[in-house]
């Protein structure tokens, strides 16, 4: 991951959106994953 962070090093606004939309994503993955398995 850290090859990533370098690439967006010249990109500070997009690494920020990216941090701050990690946690967003993580937690909708996990709502999904149970719903997916209940299936």
């Amino acid at each position: 991951m850290g090859y990533i962070i370098g690439f967006l090093s010249g990109l500070p606004a997009v690494e920020l959106s990216f941090f701050f939309l990690l946690p967003r994503l993580m937690q909708v993955f996990v709502k999904l994953s149970p719903a997916a398995r209940g299936r």
